[in-house]
Parts: structure tokens; C-alpha cells; sequence
């Protein structure tokens, strides 16, 4: 079922940054996706929803440049980046956050902190600039800055997750399920900080996220994956108003 309803609000007249056109995916043989169209225009919050087994980190993975495309292509500000690497998607502004978050986890919270400043090639001064955003962003972890990450709560890791790829100063930022072994209290604190990064600093945010309660109260579109297709679409608002959308795509 097709609810586009051309996106909401301020966002709704900017421009494309992330563009998926036809594309089919998995891994080897395995084939996830099906048909694929996606887009997020710049300063938008756009939801990835479905169950489990929907597709949505398989093309989570397609956009960041982890996953086998088959067809169809994936564009970063008008260019075709279906050949590139993650590191350079990465370069040209597209930041990524993996399911269960990829921290060292024998190393600290600046040297986690650190790892993609160094990469970049920014001298000890900026670095330190850019990390103490984060911590101003972040005050625990400005607490936590020496201890092992590995000792950290999963609230913690989280954020030094998100913190990781913000320090790359994004354009568009992928969540791939933030929420998953998080408190419930711990979660709205997340999910409020996402918001925050969107409007404070107008990054572009794609959303993978199995808790359709709260994902919904941030969205301004989303699209419902189901058995690797786009089951619905359209503005948040529109998809909640819909009862057949939130029982069969939605789940709510």
C-alpha cells in the first residue's frame, strides 16, 4: 500500500541528499530486497520500520556501503556512489551507526572518540575541539572519558556510538536500531538527542528502528519494509491515521 503524501514540514521543499532507486540487494546469493526506492531530503527525520527480518538493516548496510547491490543504484548528493567504499562515503558525509555499535572495547571513551579524528588526519587541537562538542553534547561521557568502554552501560556505549559519528560532522547519519538493550528510560533520553542533532545541527537522519512506538513520535516520514519490500509510505502522520497501516505494516 502506497500513503505518499510528498513528506511534512520544513523539510518537505529542501533537497534530496540520499536517493535509492530500484534497488535489489542481499548477501552472495541471498537476496533481501526487493525493488527498492527510498529518499531523505536534507534537515528530515525519516523512519526505517518493519519486524524483524524485513529487510531494514540489510539496506541500513546498502546505503553505508556494506551490502551486495544486484540492481538499482544509491545517490549521495546527486552522485552515484554505488561503487564506493565505506570509508569514502564516510569522507563525503554520510556517517553510520551499526546495530550493537562496533566499540573498542579494551580502549577508552577518547580513544574510541578519537579513532575517526586521526583517520581524517585533524591535528591534536581540533580534535580536541570537535570531542569536546560531544562532551557538551554528552556530559557522562565527558565522566567517563577514561574508563574502558567495555565498562560502560549500554546507555553509555550508545552514546558513544552516536558521538563517534558525529564527530565526522555528517550530512546524513544512519541509526541502525539505537534502542535495541536499552532501558526504556534510557531509550527516550536517546531518541530525544537524535531529535536535538536534527534540528540543532540539520543533519539528516535514517532511522532503522524495530520500536515503532517511539520511532514515530521523532519521524517526519517514514516507509514500512515487509519480506524486503516497502509495504507503505508517506508522511508519519498520514501512515498513524491510517488503521489498516498500523495493524498489518506498523504494528501498533
Amino acid at each position: 500500500m502506497d500513503t505518499r503524501d510528498g513528506g511534512m514540514g520544513q523539510a518537505s521543499g529542501e533537497k534530496t541528499v540520499l536517493k535509492v532507486q530500484g534497488v535489489h540487494a542481499g548477501y552472495g546469493p541471498i537476496r533481501i530486497l526487493q525493488g527498492i526506492d527510498l529518499e531523505i531530503r536534507q534537515g528530515e527525520v525519516v523512519g526505517l520500520l518493519g519486524a524483524n527480518g524485513a529487510g531494514k538493516t540489510t539496506l541500513a548496510r546498502v546505503v553505508g556501503g556494506w551490502c551486495d547491490i544486484y540492481e538499482g543504484t544509491v545517490e549521495f548528493n546527486g552522485l552515484d556512489m554505488h561503487a564506493w567504499a565505506p570509508y569514502k562515503r564516510a569522507r563525503h558525509g554520510l556517517a553510520h551507526v551499526l546495530e550493537g555499535r562496533h566499540l573498542i572495547l579494551n580502549q577508552t571513551v577518547i580513544q574510541n572518540l578519537e579513532l575517526p579524528l586521526m583517520w581524517r588526519g585533524l591535528d591534536e587541537a581540533e580534535r580536541r575541539e570537535r570531542i569536546q562538542r560531544i562532551f557538551d553534547m554528552f556530559p557522562r561521557l565527558l565522566e567517563r572519558r577514561l574508563q574502558n568502554t567495555g565498562n560502560l552501560s549500554g546507555g553509555e556505549q550508545q552514546m558513544v556510538a552516536v558521538g563517534r559519528a558525529l564527530l565526522l560532522e555528517p550530512k546524513v547519519l544512519i541509526l541502525d536500531e539505537p534502542s535495541s538493550g536499552l532501558a526504556p528510560l534510557i531509550v527516550q533520553a536517546i531518541f530525544k538527542k537524535i531529535r536535538e542533532f536534527n534540528e540543532e545541527l540539520n543533519i539528516s537522519i535514517l532511522l532503522i528502528e524495530q520500536n515503532v512506538k517511539l520511532a514515530v513520535k521523532i519521524v517526519d516520514r517514514a516507509y514500512v519494509l515487509q519480506n524486503g519490500s516497502i509495504g507503505a509510505q508517506g508522511n508519519i502522520t498520514t501512515l498513524l491515521s491510517d488503521e489498516r497501516v498500523r495493524t498489518m505494516y506498523m504494528g501498533i
